[in-house]
């Protein structure tokens, strides 16, 4: 439902929404938002679909001086706390006030450019409630600088549109507030190309979100997304790439890790031994799990990147189990991650991890610290957690086994990566649906 804003809806006696209406009046002090008010809120019908109980947009006149053309900002309200009563977000006792969030302790923010059109697209707000659904059912935040592939267009309507997928940026104008419930960040949803996404995949997204601000054409410096853009940043300005490159063949890419399909067994030196492993049926159940949480193909970063200098304490409960080998199955949208793993982050001494509802698969190197596997015995399972280590002349070895490999060429699959010397075979095969 759309109506037109009033400053004296009684809604702005909630203290939450009441702090984000007072941090954009900040910046459209002449203009009030068209106002999206969900009918059926989830603090009334938990199986609702549109988990956000408001969706601002505003009109942003742009800047001729800084190259900024007008947009459509959408402004979510609903993933933070509103209300502070607890009827949708729980307040954490045990959390400092100067360190409490207020609900997940985001919201999203989108701006689409404006053509000819006298009123906003509503598109974006229908995409704002398919992630704002993904994180309350996933409880999976998402954070600056995550990657989603969408593997569609934005716009449904528009399926000629080249942009398909989605970064994480933080909001230029909307800066992090404190409220009387907790901190609010506010996360802008970038459209991107498939070649915009497969480099932020390969190096960072930070890195392509720099580089999507130097142009105007490409989104400037508000990042705005442009339905009508046809080329890639890289089409665009081929010289980005190269740069892209150059840092990581000398720096190593600050991925540590995805979301992805694959399972797993155990390979025996001698005798068959009872599987400590996920059977294709129960891999086959992962992934539904994983699509039944809005069907969202969502490989996010940031939070495995947090846990850069000990990723493993959490799972440390557990005495390993080590094993004598281990057989990888992983999916082709999973095994282009592979280089990157091996090449561009073992390579440089750091880990990198694959993971899925039932398994985290974390391949490290000779100096990473805190892990439960060792040169001995490098192959260990630990409660969900399996650890393969990986030394400086078998990583040498992989990387040439791998280095041609195209995981998107289906003429190439199923492709069989055999190390006997190791007891390690990868494999790359569709999974199926």
């Amino acid at each position: 439902m759309h109506s037109n804003f009033s400053v004296n809806m009684p809604s702005w006696l909630y203290p939450g929404m009441r702090a984000i209406y007072q941090s954009l009046f900040g910046i459209y002090r002449e203009s009030n938002p068209l106002v999206i008010s969900t009918v059926n809120k989830i603090w009334q019908f938990p199986n609702s679909n549109e988990v956000l109980d408001y969706i601002f947009i505003y009109l942003n006149a742009g800047s001729i001086e800084e190259n900024v053309p007008p947009h459509w900002h959408y402004v979510s309200l609903g993933l933070s706390d509103l209300y502070g009563d607890s009827r949708i977000h729980p307040i954490d006792p045990t959390a400092s006030s100067s360190d409490r969030l207020s609900g997940f302790g985001i919201e999203l923010t989108m701006r689409i450019k404006k053509y000819s059109e006298i009123s906003p697209p509503s598109w974006p707000a229908q995409l704002m409630q398919q992630l704002a659904k993904y994180v309350f059912v996933s409880r999976n935040k998402l954070l600056p600088n995550d990657y989603l592939p969408w593997n569609k267009p934005l716009d449904p309507e528009k399926e000629d549109c080249t942009i398909k997928h989605m970064l994480i940026a933080l909001d230029c104008q909307l800066k992090r507030i404190k409220t009387v419930l907790g901190h609010i960040s506010f996360c802008q949803i970038v459209g991107v190309t498939d070649e915009e996404l497969n480099c932020s995949q390969s190096f960072n997204v930070k890195q392509v979100l720099e580089v999507l601000k130097q142009d105007p054409s490409t989104g400037g410096i508000s990042l705005i997304t442009d339905m009508q853009r046809t080329r890639s940043v890289f089409d665009l300005f081929p010289q980005t790439l190269r740069a892209l490159e150059d840092d990581l063949e000398r720096e190593g890419s600050d991925l540590a890790g995805v979301n992805g399909e694959f399972f797993y067994r155990e390979l025996p030196n001698i005798a068959i031994k009872t599987s400590l492993c996920l059977t294709m049926s129960d891999s086959e159940k992962s992934l539904d799990f994983t699509r039944h949480l809005g069907r969202l193909d969502i490989r996010t970063s940031a939070e495995l990147n947090a846990h850069h200098s000990s990723p493993f304490l959490a799972f440390s409960r557990h005495l390993p189990v080590f094993l004598d080998g281990v057989e990888i199955i992983f999916s082709p949208n999973t095994a282009k991650f592979l280089k990157l793993a091996f090449k561009h982050r073992l390579g440089k001494g750091h880990h990198f991890t694959f993971q899925n509802p039932d398994t985290h698969l974390t391949f490290v190197t000779d100096n990473v610290s805190g892990c439960f596997v060792s040169n001995e015995q490098p192959y260990a399972l630990n409660g969900k957690w399996l650890q393969i280590r990986i030394d400086k002349e078998f990583l040498n070895t992989i990387i040439d086994s791998i280095q041609e490999f195209d995981a998107e060429n289906a003429h190439q699959l199923p492709r069989i990566f055999d190390f006997p010397e190791k007891n390690l075979r990868f494999i790359v095969n569709n999974l199926g649906t």
